[in-house]
């Protein structure tokens, strides 16, 4: 029988401790004599995937609203998939919004003065204005922003110069 002890804990102890947490019985006495642990029971140990979910969730916090699930990932040394952050965001309850961008990001792109000169009197079709202002959206989410902001947008209201503009602008 092997009765040394290491700052008051037996090794003889840790042999169940250790098939316990799947460690070797080398390795809990090596952490309880450098730790100076007095008792080996409970979580006291750190469990090396905790650790690794727990700085894991810190990078998802931190970033899920501005970067992707791979990227994140991939800020995490060794790199993990993107599913897996995706299950873990899901689990701390941080949905993304659907689609491309959030509507209020859209929104702030557009200017109202700039849209209706554009629009209406420039000669410029909605997805020109979105190609010229490198827009990432569809031309329908354009329409519908315009109408949430009150501007004018459509065929009926442009100015009676605007095709004439459009055909000097394209050169015909």
């Amino acid at each position: 029988m092997f009765l040394l002890k290491i700052k008051d804990v037996d090794i003889e102890r840790l042999q169940p401790l250790a098939m316990l947490k799947g460690r070797d019985v080398k390795f809990l006495a090596r952490t309880a004599f450098l730790r100076g642990l007095r008792s080996l029971e409970g979580d006291v140990l750190p469990n090396r995937r905790q650790e690794r979910n727990n700085q894991l969730d810190v990078l998802i916090r931190e970033h899920w609203e501005t970067k992707s699930d791979v990227e994140i990932g991939r800020l995490l040394k060794p790199e993990v998939s993107g599913a897996l952050v995706f299950c873990r965001r899901l689990r701390l309850g941080l949905k993304k919004k659907v689609g491309s961008k959030n509507d209020s990001c859209v929104q702030n792109l557009v200017n109202p003065q700039e849209f209706e000169q554009m629009v209406i009197h420039d000669g410029y079709t909605m997805a020109e204005f979105l190609r010229v202002k490198n827009i990432h959206c569809t031309r329908e989410r354009l329409r519908q922003i315009a109408e949430q902001m009150g501007l004018k947008h459509s065929p009926v209201d442009r100015a009676p110069e605007w095709l004439a503009m459009r055909r000097k602008r394209l050169g015909r």
